[in-house]
């Protein structure tokens, strides 16, 4: 089967529901699971560093800790041990380099449609198109 299930997440519910399954399947499999965080740091690259990027930088990678953390509480509720690793980067470029041929990527969507999807594009959609591995691509549930 795998070897490792990569849960990218972002703290969102799709996110959370994708850690949900993925955490499911891992305790199904056996497989080794690494919780991926992804800052997005893209949106700081042209602006100089002062005061105020430090502390949004700092914002950011307090909500990484506490985002994969999470992932970790929920794999020893169900007896599942956790990886967790923190990247800076684009988030589809990030989750498709922290991937393997042997992985499996268990990711969340927003579901983003129309205009919004053609401005902000879709990091799901960047991944199933360009992993080299198998891609499970899970919306929250009703």
């Amino acid at each position: 089967m795998y070897e490792r299930i990569i849960i990218p997440t972002d703290g969102s519910e799709p996110s959370k529901e994708a850690v949900k399954q993925g955490l499911e399947l891992a305790k199904a499999t056996g497989a080794k699971v690494l919780a991926l965080y992804v800052m997005d740091t893209t949106a700081f690259a042209a602006i100089p560093p002062d005061s105020l990027t430090t502390d949004i930088y700092s914002l950011l990678n307090k909500d990484a800790h506490e985002t994969v953390n999470y992932v970790v509480r929920e794999g020893k509720r169900i007896g599942v041990y956790v990886e967790t690793k923190i990247v800076e980067g684009v988030p589809s470029e990030q989750i498709i380099e922290n991937s393997g041929p042997n992985d499996l990527i268990v990711l969340g969507t927003k579901g983003r449609t129309g205009l919004e999807k053609i401005l902000l594009g879709s990091v799901a959609e960047n991944v199933v198109h360009h992993a080299s591995c198998p891609v499970m691509v899970v919306r929250k549930s009703d």
